[in-house]
């Protein structure tokens, strides 16, 4: 998909349903400027990925975002996310990092950065 025929996507459902923000990731100010330059009230996705986890856990225990059961496909995402696991190339011991891994966690990208919009997390590129 080119980036044209996202904007074209993104600007058909806008036009049937007004967004009130266009998340754009990669978060490249080309294509952030190119979506505003067609009206589109785009922004890049916010830079931290384990705030946008913290946000959206906290949005999902107030209630302030919710996820119903059926969501089958959202909730083996959240059970997929985990930190990564690296091997010590002295000693040789497993041990956990600082980042999260998320395997095709499309679903969860897109409730992150929901929820850091939502909060206030600092975007990347903001037109």
């Amino acid at each position: 998909m080119t980036i044209q025929d996202a904007a074209e996507a993104a600007w058909a459902m806008h036009a049937e349903a007004p967004a009130a923000v266009v998340i754009v990731d990669p978060p490249i100010k080309s294509v952030v400027d190119y979506f505003v330059r067609l009206g589109l009230p785009a922004i890049g996705r916010p830079a931290n990925k384990w705030q946008g986890i913290e946000d959206m856990a906290l949005m999902l225990g107030n209630d302030t975002l919710l996820h119903r059961q059926e969501c089958k496909q959202a909730w083996r995402e959240y059970q997929s996310y985990h930190v990564a696991i690296r091997r010590d190339a002295q000693m040789g011991d497993e041990y956990a990092t600082s980042t999260p891994v998320d395997h095709h966690g499309e679903i969860m990208d897109c409730l992150r950065y929901i929820a850091n919009y939502v909060t206030g997390e600092q975007v990347l590129y903001r037109s």
